[in-house]
């Protein structure tokens, strides 16, 4: 294994993880179900990362989540929304059970090959708790590494 293709899984690794695939997913949009240590960070416009196999290769799949729904069953019962009316929360379920989903659009698919990487697709869907990692510099700088003489840049990322 070369010391690049270690260094990306490596800083994969050390990354802050945001969330897991989630369902229902598909090749144009994965659902993002967001850790519990990630729904206060602002998630909208930042770029994620996953690992996955794909025809016995590793793949790095990288997307912009473009958008975060919150849910909470209890409250959109209708008896639990007459209390919640009179009284504005239930402390029993308020907040406690919420769960928050977000949807991410891949942008970009690498393949290793060897040491280097070459571009590929989301021809399957990954499994659901595939982990998702936030996107930083280090993580862009190995992964585009073999592409540098071909990078411009146009400006800045939506949110970022």
């Amino acid at each position: 294994m070369s010391e690049q293709t270690m260094d990306i899984d490596q800083l994969i690794d050390e990354a802050e993880r945001i969330g897991v695939v989630g369902s229902p997913s598909s090749t144009s949009e994965l659902a993002l179900d967001v850790l519990a240590s990630a729904v206060n960070k602002k998630l909208v416009g930042e770029f994620g990362l996953f690992r996955f196999q794909q025809d016995g290769k590793s793949h790095y799949a990288l997307g912009q989540i473009t958008e975060v729904k919150l849910r909470n069953v209890w409250h959109e019962d209708p008896t639990m929304r007459s209390l919640i009316r009179q009284r504005g929360r239930v402390d029993a379920v308020s907040e406690r059970q919420d769960t928050h989903q977000g949807e991410m659009t891949i942008s970009a698919v690498f393949a290793r090959d060897g040491g280097n990487y070459r571009p590929s697709i989301l021809g399957t869907v990954p499994a659901t708790g595939t982990p998702i990692c936030l996107v930083d510099d280090r993580v862009l700088d190995a992964l585009l590494a073999p592409y540098r003489d071909q990078l411009f840049y146009l400006g800045r990322v939506y949110g970022s």
